[in-house]
């Protein structure tokens, strides 16, 4: 391969490097668009987020502070 060949084919994968790469830039902005549309149209609707499940047990000063079983030993209560 000489000098000519090669830089003729890093031309090639160069530009179908670019090419891929803008094709991923389109599909991303799109995706975006699409997100921003369904969220204005959840907006629009006023649709309220599902209620945010907290473990069991209690929250105390920003602690969950769960159920404490004491086991005897040997595993029996």
């Amino acid at each position: 391969m000489d000098f000519y060949e090669f830089a003729e084919n890093f031309q090639r994968r160069t530009a179908k490097r670019m090419v891929d790469f803008e094709a991923a830039l389109l599909k991303a902005q799109k995706q975006m668009e699409e997100t921003v549309r369904q969220q204005e149209i959840a907006r629009q609707m006023n649709i309220k987020k599902p209620p945010t499940m907290y473990p069991k047990g209690t929250i105390r000063g920003g602690k969950v502070q769960g159920v404490l079983r004491r086991e005897a030993p040997g595993g029996m209560n």
